[in-house]
């Protein structure tokens, strides 16, 4: 009988996979968030781009859409959710609730908790997204690694500061809504959901931030003025 209804409700087939199989269920989690992140944030900033040539069928069909500018950054931020973010998320908080309950008392919990997560997972986070997130907004694939360097610090510089203080302040209401209702083993996958919106609107943010805009409209001047 339960067999029969995790068959047939989402929800409990999701947590069936989540007991089997929670650091890939996780990561196929954050792959398909970030991705689908990036599909909002490229349609809500309308950085669409047409070319006149219409690739060829199979393999070079493909290779021509992962070439594409919007595709590939749908790709490169899959990877980053699956393999880079959902990882953070499964090993960090599974410590932190380790660790927090086991070393400190009831009374203290929470905020160990909430300090867990402001000065060591949050920082870490948001140094991953925002280098994630200006390689990924790069207009060009053409520029080298010291450029691309140059680029994320940078950006670092620039927007670490504003996008920490969010994250901070969000985490405080995402742990807090976990520590209510929450089981430990699930916060990963609800910091998932929840970080997801908030990643959407830091990446709109990043399109929009005139100091990316200006880095693109570089990169686009470069390259028209190399030699066809």
């Amino acid at each position: 009988m339960s067999i029969q209804q995790s068959n047939t409700n989402p929800v409990l087939a999701y947590n069936s996979l989540l007991a089997r199989r929670p650091l890939l269920t996780k990561m196929v989690t954050g792959a398909v968030l970030s991705a689908l992140s990036e599909l909002i944030s490229q349609c809500t900033t309308l950085n669409t781009q047409t070319t006149s040539e219409k690739p060829k069928s199979g393999l070079y069909r493909l290779k021509q859409l992962l070439l594409m500018p919007k595709y590939r950054k749908m790709v490169f931020m899959l990877l980053y959710g699956g393999l880079v973010n959902a990882p953070i998320n499964h090993y960090f908080y599974r410590w932190l609730t380790l660790l927090t309950s086991q070393k400190v008392g009831p009374k203290w919990r929470r905020l160990a908790q909430l300090c867990g997560s402001w000065f060591v997972i949050s920082p870490i986070q948001v140094f991953g997204l925002i280098t994630a997130l200006t390689l990924v907004n790069l207009d060009t694939s053409k520029e080298h690694i010291s450029q691309k360097i140059k680029a994320v610090w940078a950006s670092l510089k620039s927007r670490y500061g504003p996008m920490l203080t969010s994250s901070i302040v969000s985490s405080t209401v995402f742990v807090s809504v976990a520590q209510q209702y929450i089981s430990t083993e699930k916060w990963s996958v609800f910091f998932s959901f929840a970080y997801a919106m908030l990643n959407t609107g830091q990446n709109i943010y990043m399109k929009l931030s005139p100091g990316q805009t200006t880095a693109s409209k570089t990169s686009e001047n470069l390259e028209s003025d190399e030699p066809r």
